[in-house]
């Protein structure tokens, strides 16, 4: 179809449009048929649209997903991927699969690139559209094209070729220099070839735990329970060796943490309160100590009320200011550390004021899954 973007009608096809982004075993990025290098794009829609379901994952190669820059900004870009990609769940939308011509996309993803992801030479899309499905040929498929596969193989040849022959000569040198030095220096030559073996196993070893890293999303967590897990190993240790039983650990903890330990139980256990109980008095008591809590107490009117509580005495205008500044102060203060929540249009309504739909997003939040049984009965009429 077309468009009319400012002053200039223009077509929504990829065709003529580049791969320009490769990154090396990972995926390939096209679809900016607008500015043709990854900074632009378009969409039916408009400029972007809103994400759709996460539900499908970046489990294997040949999975097709939108290009975004955060969260519903979902414009033309796509990627393809050439490897489980686990790292873009949650991110990327997948809405497709290459069926015919995964070699294709393979060749693409060894094309050499520059310092900005770029191919070296270009990928074109000579041709889009929808498949033909009375013939089930892909006439209008995308079919990519300015990809010289001799080149790619001549370069991998190349580069093998390059390879040995600096092994070998790096073999001769050894060989000769080795010959000719003293037992000193070859003592020495040793010394820096074990080092050399060293280096490279930790190369090794650093390049399987990043595989490990990019595949396994709960590699982080994993890492950090064993890490913990081993500090534990260590200080139980180092008490049974000064003869601590571990009911006993805490006679090793210095005043300081003893005392933070001591005050985070004490703030855990006033501010514990639970769904049932959140709006009793004792909670509106606390929310005002925490609301007053800046504010000065008048010592003779607090004694006087106590000798006559039916007194009834006017609170001064500066009194009524003080208190009005420190809510203002609280109030400047929250909004430091307040998040941004997206309001869409399209939502249904189901609130009747702001205060009102805030309520309904926590109740959503804590007990929607829980209740998504029980809604659905009543919406079915199958409730008992």
């Amino acid at each position: 179809g077309k468009k009319q973007v400012g002053n200039r009608l223009m077509d929504l096809s990829y065709k003529t449009s580049p791969f320009h982004r490769v990154l090396d075993r990972t995926l390939i990025q096209g679809g900016d048929f607008t500015n043709k290098n990854g900074s632009g794009g378009l969409s039916i829609y408009g400029d972007t649209f809103r994400d759709e379901s996460f539900e499908r994952r970046h489990a294997h190669a040949g999975l097709l997903s939108m290009a975004n820059k955060g969260r519903n900004t979902n414009g033309s870009q796509f990627f393809i991927t050439l490897k489980s990609c686990p790292h873009l769940n949650g991110r990327h939308v997948v809405f497709g699969q290459v069926i015919e011509g995964m070699e294709v996309v393979r060749q693409i993803g060894r094309l050499p690139t520059n310092a900005q992801d770029k191919p070296d030479m270009a990928v074109i899309i000579e041709n889009c559209g929808e498949i033909d499905k009375s013939t089930g040929n892909p006439a209008g498929a995308i079919v990519a094209s300015s990809v010289d596969t001799s080149k790619i193989e001549k370069k991998r040849q190349v580069d093998e070729y390059e390879e040995s022959d600096s092994e070998e000569e790096e073999d001769d040198e050894e060989e000769d220099t080795s010959a000719s030095l003293n037992p000193k220096m070859k003592d020495r030559l040793e010394a820096l070839k074990m080092k050399m073996n060293q280096a490279r196993k930790l190369n090794n070893k650093a390049i399987v735990e990043e595989d490990e890293r990019n595949n396994d999303p709960s590699y982080e967590k994993r890492m950090k329970q064993q890490e913990n897990a081993t500090k534990r190993e260590q200080w139980q240790k180092q008490n049974e060796d000064m003869g601590i039983s571990k009911d006993h650990d805490y006679l090793r903890d210095t005043l300081a943490k003893s005392e933070s330990l001591a005050k985070k139980k004490r703030k855990k256990e006033e501010n514990v309160a639970f769904a049932w109980d959140a709006f009793n008095p004792e909670s509106y008591y606390r929310a005002y100590r925490k609301r007053v809590k800046h504010v000065d107490i008048d010592e003779d009117m607090y004694k006087e009320q106590l000798d006559n509580p039916d007194i009834q005495k006017s609170v001064s205008d500066d009194r009524k200011q003080l208190l009005a500044d420190d809510i203002t102060n609280q109030l400047n203060k929250r909004k430091g550390f307040s998040r941004r929540r997206a309001v869409y249009d399209e939502e249904d309504i189901d609130y009747i004021n702001e205060r009102n739909r805030k309520f309904n997003k926590k109740l959503e939040r804590n007990y929607g899954k829980a209740a998504a049984e029980i809604k659905a009965n009543f919406e079915r009429g199958t409730a008992l």
